[in-house]
């Protein structure tokens, strides 16, 4: 029996074939999926919908993957994975550095796809990022930036504290150096605490 995920996916990808493939087999596994051809339509679902990942075309016919990926992660806060016929390291870095995810190349393997997406779904935040949080003796107050142990402040570096943010947000697993790595170096701290992790 398919467990229920509950999870809403889009898939935006202008091959109507594939694309009616790749939904049909992961609404089989229990996702939720809208499937969107082309960029217009890719907006039109975002402002109706806040949905748990997205899953986008390169080559799309009205505008490159990446310009789209930059307007939707704007208002889309999830994890978002390209598909791409291209498998150069620069389109890879790009895409990175865009704030995707992961990539897959085609022809695409669902038992690949279906890994990849749990995978990354599985990393979503537990907790909001102005949440306080208490584990064991030691309260995090996020918005506050405040660690305490028994009441008593614990000073953080700047550094320090983006770390501790990304582990307490990512504490419903092993959160890997490469992905602590993704989290952080857009506010370059590894080069700080790199060797400390």
């Amino acid at each position: 029996m398919i467990e229920q995920h509950s999870k809403h996916l889009m898939l935006i990808e202008d091959d109507r074939e594939l694309a009616g493939l790749i939904g049909d087999f992961l609404h089989d596994q229990g996702f939720s999926v809208s499937i969107a051809a082309n960029a217009k339509q890719a907006q039109s679902l975002a402002l109706q919908h806040q949905f748990d990942l997205l899953i986008c075309d390169l080559m799309l016919p009205d505008m490159h993957g990446f310009q789209l990926a930059e307007r939707l992660l704007v208002s889309q806060h999830c994890p978002l994975i390209f598909l791409t016929a291209l498998g150069d390291d620069d389109t890879h870095i790009r895409g990175l550095e865009l704030g995707a995810v992961d990539f897959i190349t085609k022809p695409v393997k669902p038992a690949i796809l279906l890994a990849r997406i749990n995978t990354n779904l599985a990393k979503q935040p537990i907790a909001s990022p102005s949440a306080q949080l208490t584990f064991g003796p030691y309260r995090f107050d996020d918005r506050a930036k405040v660690l305490t142990r028994h009441e008593q402040v614990i000073g953080l570096t700047n550094q320090e504290y983006d770390v501790l943010r990304t582990l307490v947000r990512y504490s419903n697993g092993p959160v890997s150096r490469d992905f602590m790595f993704q989290q952080l170096v857009g506010n370059r701290t590894m080069a700080v605490t790199g060797r400390r992790i």
